[in-house]
């Protein structure tokens, strides 16, 4: 196990990325996968300029507003598309502009901070296409491939966990959408059961990557998913839409 997953910079980012997960399995699936993906990008990002010593990995939560920076980008570009146009494009106007000049006062060039937020943005909505579009062979590469880069970028065992975790939430995100398309219940006392799941198995889980095995990580991932989804739909707490769509085609039938 990695001692630097328990530095603070590391917790602040654990936290944000459960706050993800809850929003994946009680609100809006398309809003927390997008957040879950891109905090765990910025985890693989902060990991990558540890391990180039471009930072000290015993630096505390504060070392830089930039960390701040990026998470509020995550949290900004999930939830961005709820905007009407004009204000998203004057929103992402304002708030690019504001990475900017943040990333100019802790040291780096302005170009760099530009660019990070540009990938955010490009990375976030290619996570649209793996909820809200048909499902197609190019988004489940996607979803294998482009961890699979970012771990040859950085070969780090922190980077191990967190790309296993991407190809799990990818790969099982792809899986729920054909096989359940989890359609969430109106009663929140039934968001909240399927919320205590969730949360006791990714603490698990957790356990299992921390202590066992980083492949645990992947699981971690499709944990997110696809198999808590199915957990919920067979404890009758949510409904499956594509189970509705059939049992409805053979009674018109």
């Amino acid at each position: 196990m990695d001692p630097t997953l328990f530095e603070p910079i590391h917790l602040f980012l654990l936290f944000s990325l459960i706050i993800g997960f809850c929003v994946h399995w009680t609100s809006k699936q398309i809003n927390g996968f997008q957040l879950s993906y891109l905090l765990l990008f910025c985890m693989y990002f902060l990991d990558t300029l540890t391990t180039l010593g471009e930072i000290k990995a015993s630096s505390s939560l504060l070392f830089s507003p930039n960390l701040f920076s990026l998470v509020v980008s995550c949290f900004f570009l999930s939830f961005s598309e709820r905007l009407p146009l004009k204000n998203r494009v004057t929103s992402l106007t304002i708030y690019s502009i504001g990475i900017c000049i943040v990333t100019y006062f802790v040291g780096y060039p302005v170009l760099v901070g530009y660019l990070y937020v540009m990938i955010l943005y490009l990375i976030g909505m290619r996570t649209r296409g793996w909820i809200t579009f048909i499902p197609d062979l190019s988004i489940i590469l996607t979803a294998i491939l482009f961890p699979m880069t970012l771990f040859v970028l950085n070969m780090s065992s922190s980077s191990f966990l967190i790309n296993g975790m991407l190809i799990g939430m990818g790969v099982g995100a792809f899986i729920e959408k054909i096989k359940l398309n989890t359609d969430y219940p109106s009663s929140y006392s039934l968001r909240m059961k399927a919320l205590l799941i969730g949360l006791v198995g990714v603490i698990l889980l957790f356990i299992g990557m921390w202590y066992i095995s980083e492949f645990f990580s992947i699981f971690v991932g499709l944990w997110v998913t696809f198999v808590a989804p199915i957990l919920f739909v067979k404890a009758a707490l949510y409904q499956s839409r594509v189970k509705n769509y059939a049992l409805k085609q053979s009674f018109d039938q």
